[in-house]
């Protein structure tokens, strides 16, 4: 009598081969996404700066409506910084805030003496815009209207 026994070769793992395969293809995957990541790093920082800009002049024009005293934010462009104020019978610093390394004022007009200021109705004494820009040469320009409305231009 012979044993018919029937061997059944059990292959739950993977082979070193597939493995390499699947770190070489992860691998390629992320120098691509690195290389797309650092290519816009520039324009998110350029983006998140005005936000963040647009944000402080609409904090400042809703101080200035709270406490009923003028408040605005002064651009120094030479320092590469803008700082925020209470404006009474002096100026007081609230903060001071400096642009990241790769983002410049390129402009300020219609503000006077490069100062954004809003009364206690919320509305701007002076209209203008200020643009920022980034080191690949794209910019972002904020509008600030007499009415004390404050939009990043597209």
């Amino acid at each position: 009598m012979t044993n018919n026994i029937k061997q059944t070769t059990n292959n739950k793992g993977f082979t070193l081969i597939e493995i390499m395969v699947a770190i070489g293809i992860v691998l390629i995957l992320s120098g691509i996404s690195w290389a797309g990541f650092i290519k816009y790093q520039p324009s998110l920082a350029l983006s998140a700066i005005a936000r963040s800009l647009t944000t402080d002049l609409r904090s400042v024009q809703q101080l200035a409506v709270t406490e009923q005293i003028n408040h605005g934010i002064f651009f120094n462009i030479s320092n590469n910084q803008y700082q925020l104020e209470k404006i009474n019978a002096g100026t007081v610093i609230l903060s001071v805030k400096n642009l990241p390394a790769n983002v410049v004022f390129c402009g300020i007009t219609g503000l006077f003496e490069n100062r954004a200021e809003f009364n206690p109705y919320g509305s701007a004494l002076y209209s203008g815009s200020v643009c920022l820009t980034n080191a690949n040469g794209q910019t972002k320009i904020i509008d600030i209207k007499p009415s004390g409305f404050v939009k990043i231009q597209n």
